[in-house]
């Protein structure tokens, strides 16, 4: 396990639902059996610790895909571990205070896994504090087939037999892990399956009480086929104006969303923490949110060289956007990728052999500015450029600070020394910088929008550019809106794409006001990630700042979109405009049943909206249901519903049905004792309800009207 100051930023992102009386402690807490599909745990792909190659979800228990050698430089020994920053309910107040708290891990063996009897191997149990720094349990020998269990209550002074890095603090907790080993000295070999059966938290940690917001999303709901355009009075929804509500996400973490670095080498972007980014995805389309603003490249760490030369784009990269955009589109959002920030060209820094800003050779140089086209951006959007999740680019994210006053820029107003760059980027350079980008999206990306951020006080910077509308920031140190907004060029639209939501005035729903009072096409606050600086409202208020944003969109629905809508069901239908692409007939029947045993593997049962159909998915009996896209044929989501409370037992499918609003499957096995039926959330793949049944029945659906499950001559209500 890497034990550096940076190190500390390696995530293990855990999303589970809300498990314990929110708000609340159990006096022990489990981290393994209530997490269901959206646990992301990971292994450790430092480089003497890759003894396990795989981790997943199984029945309430962590399987692990084991492949030790001993005494081997890279496969002796294994780590699975889970950041606590990044589980809802508790990201935002980690580092956590362990020191009255005790980690304590069950883990099972198998006999080819003992090891040398003079070298056994054996697991411990850790923890990382927010500075990198380790401290791990005493090694507990493996001399048995079967339960180990081993724990760890973590201090300042040392553990015998253990290991606590210089200066660890047992209050500053971010991270705990499980750690398996092969015997020192021993060559022994294991290839096959490990399981941990369970992680407790003892006390537990009171979780944050979930984002009290409606089922479903506000209009417009977003669908694939959509088509948003600009004119000169705003923004277009198929056709119907469009006041456009949205956010900047930090999502993982600032230049590592994307791609490997030395930190990472396999990368620790999105493709690493679906879950996590699935449950946020899932609060902010409840809240009323429609856009994001992501960063793509940010700085430049994870995709250029120390030159500015492009190396990483590459199956890391493209991994994590593809995750991205098919989980941002599956929540019914669109993103509007940033290329890069202004800090690309800011001051050169390398922590722990990453090299962080020092780039502006992308901005200022033509022949690094033509690689970055050939060698990423054309590349880029030729794969990605037609992704329906993405609406639109912003090319570079403040280029007023590392361009001078004289070309338009603010460069000598930086007063952070540590990151300014050390000479600004001529404005002639930028202007072609930004041109290239411009003219290479038109060519490879048609139909999606194109504009520069600025500060509200800078806008005469961008007004020579091909771009669709006017993206401006505004804080308070800029003075007035009112005033600022005037200046802004006619002819286009603009939106608010940054404004302050900590420190200052007005409030959100008051900025959305006085940006629709002003003019304005849209506005995206600052942040959605709680508390990453002074102008993101503090993680206690993450709530209040999602329920305001749904209590305005609510309160402005005619403003907010002009295009047909309907009332929402009572189960949290959509309650949106129609998409424009042509109703589709379902090919099939929307539940299928057992009438002669189990639902036979294969079986379709097809959303009544005929957009798709869900069947049971390999592996067997292992509660896995697919839904695949009824047009093209690809796998949207594939959903484990075999997580009863009740442990470990075979799925047998006995039925499965949609919903009348194509929002929810329901799911029917049998166990021992009767039966249980999962409500799922196509949009999320999350558990909305979960129905045991006290017999075995062999058909299940939903009543006309969406508020009942019917099941075997019973009827079961709809939370």
């Amino acid at each position: 396990m890497r034990c550096m100051k940076h190190a500390a930023a390696v995530v293990l992102i855990l999303s589970f639902s809300y498990w314990v009386g929110c708000g609340e402690a159990n006096s022990q807490q489990s981290w393994l059996e209530p997490l269901g599909t959206s646990a992301d745990w990971q292994t450790q792909d430092w480089v003497d610790s890759q003894g396990i190659r795989g981790v997943r979800l199984d029945k309430g228990r962590l399987a692990l895909d084991a492949h030790f050698t001993g005494q081997h430089q890279n496969y002796s020994k294994g780590e699975v571990y889970l950041d606590l920053r990044y589980v809802p309910g508790i990201d935002g107040k980690a580092p956590l205070d362990f020191r009255n708290r005790t980690v304590t891990v069950q883990v099972h063996v198998p006999a080819g896994f003992v090891g040398w009897a003079s070298a056994p191997n054996g697991v411990q149990v850790f923890v990382k504090d927010r500075e990198g720094r380790c401290q791990y349990s005493k090694w507990r020998n493996v001399e048995y087939q079967g339960k180990h269990t081993v724990a760890l209550g973590p201090t300042a002074g040392g553990i015998a037999g253990g290991y606590t890095g210089a200066g660890f603090d047992p209050g500053e907790i971010i991270l705990i892990g499980v750690k398996l080993a092969i015997g020192s000295g021993s060559s022994a070999t294991y290839d096959g399956p490990l399981s941990v059966e369970g992680v407790t938290i003892s006390p537990g940690i009171a979780l944050s009480v979930p984002p009290p917001l409606p089922t479903s999303a506000p209009i417009p709901v977003l669908w694939p086929q959509d088509k948003v355009e600009v004119k000169s009075d705003g923004f277009y929804l198929n056709g119907a104006k469009w006041f456009v509500v949205g956010g900047n996400w930090r999502a993982i973490e600032y230049g590592q969303n994307f791609g490997a670095t030395a930190w990472f080498p396999t990368g620790n972007g999105v493709s690493k923490h679906p879950g996590f980014i699935r449950a946020s995805l899932a609060d902010l389309r409840r809240s009323g949110v429609k856009v994001l603003r992501v960063g793509l490249l940010d700085d430049g760490r994870t995709m250029f060289d120390r030159d500015g030369r492009v190396t990483g784009y590459n199956d890391t990269f493209r991994t994590d956007v593809k995750k991205f955009l098919d989980l941002v589109v599956n929540a019914g959002l669109r993103v509007e990728f940033t290329l890069v920030d202004f800090l690309l060209a800011g001051k050169r820094e390398n922590i722990d052999d990453v090299v962080v800003r020092g780039r502006s050779a992308v901005m200022a140089d033509e022949a690094r500015t033509e690689e970055f086209i050939d060698r990423f951006l054309e590349p880029f959007l030729k794969e990605f450029g037609h992704h329906p999740a993405v609406i639109g680019f912003d090319i570079v994210n403040e280029p007023e600070w590392v361009v001078a006053k004289g070309d338009g820029g603010g460069w000598e107003d930086v007063t952070d020394i540590r990151t300014k760059a050390i000479t600004p980027v001529p404005g002639q350079e930028f202007g072609s910088f930004v041109r290239a980008c411009i003219e290479t999206i038109r060519a490879h990306a048609p139909g999606k929008l194109v504009t520069v951020g600025v500060s509200c006080t800078h806008v005469d910077l961008v007004k020579g550019f091909d771009i669709d509308y006017y993206a401006l920031h505004h804080y308070p140190w800029m003075g007035d809106l009112r005033d600022l907004a005037p200046l802004v060029p006619e002819g286009k639209p603009w939106v608010l794409e940054e404004y302050p939501t900590h420190g200052s005035a007005p409030s959100i729903s008051g900025h959305l006001d006085l940006v629709s009072e002003l003019g304005g096409s849209g506005a995206l606050l600052w942040n959605l990630s709680p508390g990453i600086d002074s102008a993101t409202f503090r993680y206690e208020d993450r709530n209040k700042v999602l329920l305001e944003i749904r209590t305005w969109v609510d309160g402005h629905s005619a403003g907010v979109y002009a295009g047909t809508t309907h009332k929402s069901s009572t189960n949290g239908g959509p309650s949106a405009h129609k998409p424009p692409a042509r109703k589709l007939r379902p090919k099939g029947p929307a539940a299928v049943g057992s009438p002669h045993g189990d639902v036979p593997f294969g079986a379709r049962a097809y959303s009544p909206d005929g957009r798709m159909f869900a069947r049971e998915i390999a592996p067997v009996n292992r509660g896995m249901i697919g839904v695949i896209d009824a047009v093209t044929g690809e796998q949207l989501h594939a959903i484990d519903t075999d997580q009863h409370p009740q442990g470990n037992f075979a799925n047998d499918l006995k039925g499965l049905a949609w919903s009348p609003n194509s929002e929810l499957i329901a799911v029917m096995y049998h166990h021992d004792g009767g039966g249980h039926i999962s409500i799922v959330r196509v949009s999320t793949g999350e558990e909305a309800q979960s129905i045991d049944i006290d017999d075995w029945y062999h058909d299940v659906t939903f009543s006309s009207d969406g508020r009942k499950i019917q099941a075997g001559g019973k009827s079961f209500s709809l939370k």
